[in-house]
């Protein structure tokens, strides 16, 4: 039973009791069959389980919750999913200065906006993250009393239809692009436009840093009923978003906690960096990213028929989803192998009025997409895509920020948007229940604009469910990608899912994407003919072509194309002088640096082969693997290594070298075919 809570802790699905029946909400990917068939057996054992924890009672196999009323107002930290939205808000990040926030608009008839007012106040004095504040140092805190809010009204009833319109794009300028100072609260905006025969335009914009997707959901829902009746008593919250943290933060460090660190850092190395879209470019560090939506709606029978078919081939409606939209980058990626960015909304069933708290449960998690191999079927895609989700999703105790921190540092991405391409879901288990599902924001009237946007991010894949419709959004950063390249992926992915819902037999198909022809014709001019040349023929054409341009950048210095080529001739120089035999290895024994690579291109310019061998290894086991590859010649890095007198060492240090001060090289006969380089593996 044990391992059961956990696993359905991990997944991120919030069981209650509600009477004598479960109820089951949380992420649709979730709850694959498996754990739907487990719950179901267990249902009894859970039932008695949720009876003990309204009994204060809880189960050894999560922390042991512990409110603390009495410091409520006491600063508490960010978690990494909040700590990265806050720094995003910085200039120093790529396509940072933005604040992770959703601003919308509904439209509403009959709207009485003091009834509105009332209402919003009584949920910023039950709800704590609406009265949150993140000060300078990263820490967020709880404001025990704050001012009375006050809804913002524009009175425009009497105005021309053109007037109102003009005013509500300035109004919705001013707010979908604002970022709301973290340290001062309130950190959300609601302002109301009244307009002719009694309609109004509700103007939303909430910061994220404070509350997650189904946060928003209880906010709308509660506010609407103490709208509809303001004596209305709620269900009672007796703890904090800040009791909950302190809580998760006592799972750090735990078994669980070891073995998912272990897990993904076992896959680092080889996990893929971001999906290679058609992009112009990095925008501007000193102007702020500008998002757009694109926004389809699919009618509830085509849906169920989409789910229907989804649960037969053992696959969650988010699976499915997830599934296509990977069909959709692939083909539009330069590779099919990548990692796409996945939003998770995660709560853990440390007490029983989780599920009441407003405030930012959500985590992320690394999805590795591999798709080279078109001969199998979509089906065998998605399930292999669902399956490789769930084998992560039992590892989520070691935090997607984590690996992301980790993976970057790796790939010395910096402050880079490492992976910018994002997939979130926000389809509810449970949402089948009438009015239960993301149409909870448009209780007060029709969203009629919506926009989401996030540091780091081009291209974030939302997908909900409405009154039983599915709705996906794609907001992107339009000014990064090529033109008509995001029109026409979202135009097929609307297609795929069409096709999949209509036409049973595609599932059995491989390739279901085509890309348009225009990009085809292009791809097909950037096709060249395949030339067999030697590894370093490229350092010769660009030092010729462009001998002042970048080659190597590193932070101790930088090389052009020129200076590359002379400091390694100078190397090839010395080899030379040495006996070098074509062919012959030699020794790079180094840390990673600017001179690996000049001492590279020197090995091949003198026609021999380069052996690299870890520089952090004990010097006996060096010694071994130089004497293994019968090297008699090493290159090293000032600061040397201590290595037996039998090798002839060169130190590579930066010479104030040119193509003129350098004796003529002998030139070294190397073809194609003849040896470039041998791993010590090998050697061993």
């Amino acid at each position: 039973m044990q391992e059961l809570l956990l696993k359905v802790a991990r997944a991120g699905i919030r069981v209650e009791l509600d009477g004598d029946e479960l109820k089951v909400m949380g992420p649709a990917h979730a709850l694959t069959p498996d754990l739907r068939e487990a719950l179901q057996t267990h249902k009894s054992v859970l039932i008695e389980r949720f009876r003990q924890m309204q009994s204060k009672k809880y189960d050894a196999a999560l922390p042991e919750f512990v409110a603390a009323p009495q410091a409520r107002a006491e600063p508490f930290p960010l978690t990494d999913v909040q700590h990265a939205y806050w720094m995003g808000r910085h200039k120093l990040v790529e396509l940072g200065q933005v604040a992770t926030h959703f601003y919308f608009e509904l439209d509403c008839v009959d709207l009485d906006h003091d009834r509105l007012n009332t209402a919003l106040c009584r949920l910023i004095e039950r709800h704590d993250m609406l009265r949150a504040v993140v000060d300078s140092n990263g820490l967020q805190r709880i404001l025990p009393d704050v001012p009375r809010y006050q809804i913002a009204v524009q009175d425009l009833s009497a105005a021309t239809s053109a007037a109102a319109e003009g005013a509500i794009v300035a109004t919705r300028e001013a707010m979908s692009l604002d970022v709301l100072p973290a340290d001062q609260w309130p950190l959300f905006d609601v302002r109301a436009t009244c307009l002719k025969d009694g309609h109004s335009r509700l103007h939303v914009s909430l910061d994220m840093l404070t509350m997650d997707a189904w946060s928003m959901f209880v906010l709308f829902q509660e506010w609407h009923q103490l709208y509809e009746n303001l004596h209305q008593p709620l269900p009672a919250i007796d703890i904090s978003y800040r009791d909950y943290i302190l809580t998760e933060r006592r799972l750090l460090g735990g078994a669980a906690h070891e073995r998912a660190r272990c897990y993904w850092e076992e896959r680092l190395d080889t996990l893929p960096g971001a999906p290679e879209l058609p992009i112009l470019g990095t925008t501007k560090t000193e102007e702020p990213p500008r998002f757009s939506r694109r926004r389809i709606r699919i009618d509830k029978a085509r849906w169920l028929t989409l789910k229907t078919r989804a649960r037969n081939e053992g696959l969650t409606p988010s699976g499915l989803l997830l599934a296509v939209y990977a069909e959709v980058l692939s083909r539009w990626s330069s590779s099919a192998h990548y990692t796409l960015n996945l939003t998770l909304f995660n709560r853990l069933p440390v007490h029983p009025q989780v599920s009441r708290l407003i405030g930012d449960f959500t985590s992320l998690t690394m999805l590795e997409v591999d798709h080279r191999n078109y001969n199998s079927s979509f089906r065998q895609r998605a399930a292999a895509l669902q399956r490789r989700l769930m084998d992560d999703l039992e590892h989520s105790e070691y935090s997607g920020v984590q690996v992301l921190r980790e993976w970057s540092q790796r790939q010395r991405a910096g402050m880079h948007a490492a992976m910018p391409v994002v997939f979130t879901s926000a389809l509810v288990l449970g949402s089948e229940e009438e009015g239960q599902d993301a149409s909870l924001v448009e209780r007060f009237g029709p969203m009629v604009y919506g926009l989401s946007q996030t540091p780091q991010v081009w291209l974030d894949n939302q997908v909900m469910e409405i009154a039983g419709d599915l709705v996906f959004n794609w907001d992107a950063v339009d000014a990064m990608f090529e033109p008509g390249v995001l029109d026409a992926m979202f135009d097929a992915h609307h297609a795929l899912l069409i096709q999949l819902a209509d036409d049973e037999a595609a599932w059995d198909r491989g390739l279901l994407v085509n890309l348009p022809q225009s990009m085809l014709a292009t791809r097909s001019e950037q096709v060249e003919p395949l030339v067999e040349r030697v590894l370093h023929a490229g350092l010769f054409e660009f030092a010729q072509r462009t001998p002042d341009a970048p080659a190597l950048i590193s932070s101790e210095r930088t090389l052009t194309y020129r200076m590359l080529l002379a400091e390694s001739t100078n190397v090839a120089h010395w080899l030379q002088t040495q006996g070098l035999r074509p062919g012959e290895l030699v020794g790079v024994v180094m840390h990673k640096g600017w001179q690996q690579m000049v001492g590279v291109f020197g090995i091949l310019q003198a026609g021999g082969a380069y052996m690299p061998v870890d520089a952090s290894l004990p010097p006996q086991r060096q010694h071994e693997l130089l004497q293994l590859g019968q090297v008699r010649c090493v290159l090293t890095q000032a600061g040397g290594l201590l290595l037996a007198p039998e090798f002839a060492v060169q130190e590579i240090v930066a010479l104030a070298v040119s193509d003129d001060d350098l004796p003529p090289l002998t030139s070294a006969q190397v073809q194609p075919a003849d040896l470039a380089y041998v791993g010590h593996h090998r050697a061993a």
